[in-house]
């Protein structure tokens, strides 16, 4: 429900009851509300069993209702697939009810804070001259000033609970009403109340438009009224001056003043299809409205993730690396990093750190952590996994069987064969192999090696890689299949076993952890998290930090000395959290470092 006008009507016999209720759904819904009639091309329905129900748990007479049986009126909208519906009472239970308590707070509850110059006046009534001494014509003011204290007009009332409506209170003349008017209201409830602000000229605009045409309808049925003979003695006139007359005249003479109630809008107006017609004006106020106002989503401003990414496809050369990038932040990799982190946790600890704390003190400050293990796939799952808790731009994934230095790969993955190069100081090396006790049950390594290079752009799963050639796969097709299709092997871990082979020298305990490694160790060994939690929390603790990187880059730039220590102490920042951040700077895009050089230049 975007919103829903009705016509209130505060009966003198029932109170405050809604007369109708104009609300829009989709076509396809429309079985669940109406019952399909004996004649087709027909504008009228008949509705559900369940409103049919609603609708005798209120007492009503003839001129608080509107449609009987659980009839209504049907307008569809073909090019948009919406039903316009309009009922006595709401369809659905929760938009009855908030109509309902609209409708009772519209004429009863709320009174409109209009100017005077703005409030909705009716048509002055014709009545015949009538000559009054001089000093008694105050009697004769007309029946607008003598309801003057009656605030008709526009009302914006509601809450997040009871939702927003805009009502228009007025009234329409009535022969036999007590007064000569009857109370009205037309109200537009919606849950939005920006929905409401945003187009509240037009909603003004368009219900005055229809609140005239009733007052114009129903001031001709009381001008024919009025100058009939034969009701001379129900003249305005007569009763605004029925304080000048004796004691028990009107008891005496105007014993048949008879007051009729029951008096429908159909009497009212002398219009048979004043339903019809309103529900027309209803249906164009809806229908005009959701073609003039369109909603947009506004994603923001893009993140660093988002510029990198786009940069690297901009380059022939990285832009199958920036594809695989794009994969790593699946649900699945942030199970395969859980499960890393638990197998690194049970590993004894060297020096009193953990393996884990170890292998992510060495991964967010931009050192190098070199994975041999003889399953390429495997390997580079391993690292994919990893390179979550990077942003894009710190990442650099390679496979290879000849040893590459920490500025071409700082994650690495190699055969365990491969010797590393003499000068490869404070690297991180972790041994991935199968336990010995499952030789005997591993697949040999042809058949288990799986062909997935990041240099293509794509992981294909050796099922698909071994297909034939008559299936007429196409090689882009197929990277697109991945991205949607499970791999159709799953890695069993408990097979495998990590062993830490060599590590740097700042394991030793006087060197504190990073602030940013105990968050993520926090969250990784947390199973309490489900993954897409854990994806989400491991992804806004990584834009904080990269956030913190672009003020230390700001502020580094300047041409004014600027004292980077009491910058990191205002942030709560550790010296080995101040290698974090420079490294993290290396995650910024290209296109936001240009964009704070030439600030900097421009404000020298």
């Amino acid at each position: 429900m975007q919103a829903v006008l009705a016509l209130c009507y505060f009966c003198e016999t029932d109170g405050p009851r809604v007369l109708m209720t104009t609300q829009s759904i989709s076509e396809n819904l429309r079985q669940d509300y109406c019952l399909p009639t004996t004649s087709k091309g027909l504008s009228t329905f008949v509705s559900a069993k369940s409103l049919r129900t609603r609708l005798t748990e209120e007492s009503r007479c003839v001129a608080c209702t509107s449609f009987i049986d659980g009839t209504g009126l049907i307008t569809d909208d073909t090019e948009v697939g919406i039903s316009y519906i309009t009922t006595q009472v709401a369809l659905n239970d929760r938009v009855y009810e908030l109509v309902k308590y609209s409708c009772l707070h519209s004429l009863s509850c709320e009174v409109t804070t209009t100017p005077e110059d703005n409030i909705p006046k009716l048509s002055p009534i014709k009545s015949r001259a009538v000559q009054i001494p001089q000093s008694n014509k105050k009697w004769e003011s007309s029946w607008e000033e003598a309801n003057a204290e009656a605030k008709d007009g526009v009302i914006l009332f509601g809450d997040d609970e009871h939702g927003y409506t805009l009502s228009y209170t007025f009234r329409l003349h009535d022969y036999k009403a007590r007064g000569f008017s009857r109370f009205f209201s037309l109200i537009l409830v919606s849950i939005d109340k920006l929905f409401i602000t945003s187009n509240y000229n037009f909603f003004v605009s368009t219900m005055s438009s229809t609140i005239r045409f009733l007052q114009m309808e129903s001031d001709m049925v009381f001008d024919r009224e009025q100058n009939d003979p034969s009701n001379e003695r129900l003249k305005q006139a007569t009763a605004s001056r029925a304080s000048l007359l004796p004691a028990h005249f009107l008891r005496t003479y105007v014993t048949k003043l008879e007051l009729d109630t029951s008096r429908s809008l159909t009497v009212i107006t002398g219009r048979a299809d004043i339903f019809t017609q309103l529900h027309m004006f209803m249906v164009c106020i809806l229908r005009t409205q959701s073609r003039l106002c369109k909603e947009y989503l506004l994603e923001g401003v893009p993140t660093q993730d988002m510029l990198v990414m786009k940069e690297r496809e901009l380059k022939i050369d990285n832009g199958a690396n920036a594809y695989d990038m794009s994969c790593s932040r699946c649900l699945d990799c942030f199970e395969t990093l859980r499960k890393i982190a638990h197998m690194l946790e049970n590993l004894p600890k060297i020096n009193g750190q953990s393996v884990l704390e170890i292998v992510l003190t060495q991964l967010v400050t931009g050192g190098q952590i070199v994975l041999k293990c003889h399953n390429e796939a495997l390997a580079k799952r391993c690292l994919l996994a990893l390179s979550n808790l990077l942003p894009l731009g710190c990442v650099r994934i390679l496979y290879a069987e000849e040893y590459r230095h920490v500025f071409v790969s700082n994650l690495f993955g190699c055969p365990q064969e491969t010797e590393l190069s003499p000068d490869a100081i404070d690297v991180v090396v972790l041994l991935l192999d199968i336990l010995f006790d499952k030789i005997h049950t591993r697949q040999p390594v042809a058949e288990e090696r799986e062909t997935c290079s990041l240099s293509s752009g794509s992981c294909i799963s050796s099922l698909m890689s071994i297909s034939p050639k008559d299936d007429n796969v196409d090689e882009s097709l197929a990277k697109h299949l991945i991205e949607i299709l499970p791999p159709t092997k799953s890695f069993d871990f408990e097979d495998y076993v990590f062993t830490l082979i060599a590590y740097p020298n700042y394991t030793e305990p006087k060197y504190d952890t990073p602030t940013i490694v105990n968050r993520y160790k926090q969250l990784i060994l947390d199973d309490d998290l489900s993954l897409r939690v854990l994806a989400s929390v491991i992804g806004n603790t990584r834009e904080q930090w990269l956030s913190k990187a672009k003020l230390v880059y700001q502020l580094g730039r300047q041409k004014e000395g600027i004292d980077l220590k009491k910058v990191l102490q205002i942030m709560k920042c550790t010296k080995q959290d101040g290698t974090v951040l420079l490294f993290f700077q290396a995650g910024l895009s290209y296109t936001y470092k240009q964009q704070v050089m030439g600030v900097i230049k421009k404000g020298a």
